[in-house]
């Protein structure tokens, strides 16, 4: 198994019994100043940047072969 599909399998084993109001643990990348966030909020979060990085592919895509949009042909 690939490492991200058993950082998927990982990540739904705990989302799974976690609350998504727990809040996250600060020091590190929360800083202790300011309110943690709740897990929902990472994880939206995680889905946003997952997102934009998609559409960077779509973009060096589109440079590469003028396509733009998804291949019917795939």
């Amino acid at each position: 198994m690939n490492a991200l599909h058993e950082g998927g399998r990982r990540t739904r084993a705990i989302v799974e019994v976690s609350d998504l109001a727990q809040l996250g643990a600060t020091g590190g990348r929360f800083a202790a100043d300011r309110p943690p966030p709740t897990l929902a909020f990472i994880l939206f979060h995680v889905l946003q940047e997952y997102a934009r990085h998609t559409g960077h592919l779509d973009v060096a895509r589109e440079l590469a072969d003028g396509l733009v949009g998804e291949d019917p042909s795939m």
